[in-house]
């Protein structure tokens, strides 16, 4: 079933990529006000157990947000965190809903969505002079899989207090692989003189026009040296340059170094997904 036929316009492009590049073991349903996204075999998992509303979280709102979360959520066992989820256009100015984060006894977290489209992507010059020096490989069998997986465990092991544990990325990188081994997708290798140095993953709605990146990480020894660049810059070329492709969607934390290669490359802002993420513990969802 094609995931854009699904999921109404006004939630937005984030919205729509997150579910058709989301992982198989993570199922979502389309209520009357919101999506609602479900991984039983991951408690632990930020944004596997979560729901996604069609429209703005406001004060006004939070009694209908309580009201779905515990008519979904209220006998899921374990899950960690309680998480609502909205997207807004971005108008140049990141939104402020600390009020609604008060009230909701939570934390917030705006992601940037950014989007480039075939008619208006150019591959800069710079990049293409330093591509004859990489490889850009496809993940197809098992070495290449183990190759991904030591360079995001470097980038978990470089990064230890962010709340993730080694465990999970190695689930999250298996089911990206069944993903791409289900067809909805590909994990891809940059090698640099024979050596993996930065991976990631792009996956396809089912007509095939709309792209996402999921994960791009760069392993922490060959970090500040322009690799996730290229490898997200050739991606877009090579999928642009196939012709089907006519969107390409990347998101990420506003102002963070990985936005700021993704605007460097061409990928606009259009708009802002929030989440107020809680404790159930000591949520007001409950």
């Amino acid at each position: 079933m094609n995931e854009a036929m699904l999921i109404p316009k006004e939630y937005g492009l984030g919205t729509l990529s997150d579910c058709f590049a989301r992982c198989p073991d993570t199922s979502f349903e389309v209520t009357k006000g919101s999506i609602v996204y479900k991984t039983k075999s991951r408690s632990d998992y930020w944004f596997g157990n979560y729901m996604v509303s069609s429209s703005p979280v406001t004060l006004k709102s939070l009694p209908l947000i309580r009201a779905e979360w515990l008519q979904n959520f209220a006998n899921e066992k374990g899950i960690l965190w309680q998480i609502v989820e909205w997207e807004i256009p971005y108008n140049g100015l990141m939104p402020d809903v600390s009020n609604v984060a008060k009230a909701f006894n939570a934390n917030v977290d705006i992601r940037m969505v950014r989007l480039a489209r075939s008619a208006d992507f150019q591959f800069q010059t710079s990049l293409a002079n330093r591509a004859s020096d990489f490889e850009l490989i496809k993940v197809e069998n098992e070495t290449q899989y183990q190759s991904a997986l030591m360079i995001a465990l470097a980038d978990h092991k470089a990064a230890p207090d962010a709340g993730t544990t080694a465990d999970f990325i190695e689930w999250r990188l298996d089911q990206r692989r069944q993903s791409a081994n289900l067809g909805n997708g590909n994990w891809w290798l940059l090698m640099h003189q024979g050596v993996p140095v930065a991976t990631c993953g792009l996956f396809f709605s089912q007509d095939g026009l709309k792209a996402r990146f999921r994960e791009v990480t760069t392993h922490p020894k060959w970090r500040r040296r322009g690799f996730a660049t290229l490898l997200c810059g050739l991606l877009a070329q090579h999928c642009f340059k196939l012709g089907q492709v006519e969107e390409m969607i990347i998101v990420s934390e506003p102002d963070s170094t990985a936005d700021k290669i993704y605007n460097k490359l061409g990928f606009m802002a259009v708009s802002c997904q929030i989440a107020l993420i809680a404790e159930p513990t000591f949520s007001q969802l409950n």
